[in-house]
């Protein structure tokens, strides 16, 4: 998923499929859902509101079955 080795492959590889596996895809939505989350605790944080942001980082990661009630 690194786009000079994708730019390579394509250039050098004109029919070469590229496959992407499971754990790189989980990790760039990961990695997009906790930019999302950092970027709206800035803007509570600017704007002077309450941040429910606080303490959520894996709440927001984890399956809906695996939270507490209190999560």
């Amino acid at each position: 998923m690194w786009k000079p080795y994708l730019k390579v492959n394509k250039k050098k590889c004109v029919n070469a499929l590229n496959i992407l596996d499971r754990f790189h895809i989980a990790k760039k939505l990961n990695e997009a859902v906790d930019q999302v989350r950092r970027d709206e605790v800035k803007k509570l944080k600017d704007t002077g509101n309450d941040n429910v942001f606080e303490k959520c980082e894996y709440i927001l990661l984890k399956r809906p079955e695996n939270l507490s009630d209190k999560q």
